[in-house]
């Protein structure tokens, strides 16, 4: 068994979640995580983009209790060797993500903050973390009643699709 495998079953397990086949994605996530570790250990980064995969087909199937339990997984390992990397970034607001759709507005403004800080900084304003950041964050100050940045964010939103026209098809 080498690192090779443990990619293809990660990809293959993008390629699956992209169909909609979330058992098959999971195997091939939970498969490619199991190797990482194998080969190198649990603190190996790709180990953490496993969870961070795994927290997407839970956050899919509204397994939001998994979905939380993987993404902080993921979040505490990008926190530990890799902070304020587009990886940690990610993670974070993928956790925000799934706070927002628990509707826990508090927590999902603070983990999304935390990964669109970076984004922000490092990305071009139609990449699609990005624009998926705004996105909730536009949803979460909607749940906390406050218009104001909710609209804030949704000018920043809608300048960054008109100042990249492919974003919007």
């Amino acid at each position: 068994m080498n690192s090779t495998v443990a990619t293809t079953q990660n990809q293959l397990g993008i390629l699956a979640f992209q169909r909609k086949q979330f058992d098959v994605a999971r195997n091939y996530f939970t498969e490619a995580m199991n190797t990482w570790k194998q080969l190198f250990g649990e603190q190996y980064p790709s180990v953490a983009v496993a969870y961070s995969n795994l927290g997407s087909v839970c956050l899919e199937e509204k397994n939001f209790a998994c979905s939380e339990k993987m993404y902080r997984e993921a979040v505490n390992r990008f926190d530990a060797y890799s902070p304020n990397s587009l990886n940690d970034a990610v993670a974070h607001t993928k956790l925000g993500r799934a706070f927002l759709r628990e509707g826990r507005f508090a927590d999902a403004e603070n983990e999304t903050l935390i990964g669109y800080r970076y984004l922000v900084k490092q990305m071009t304003p139609a990449d699609h973390f990005l624009t998926a950041a705004r996105k909730d964050l536009a949803a979460i100050y909607d749940g906390l009643h406050d218009g104001d940045k909710a609209a804030q964010v949704r000018a920043e939103l809608n300048l960054s699709m008109e100042q990249a026209p492919m974003a919007k098809k």
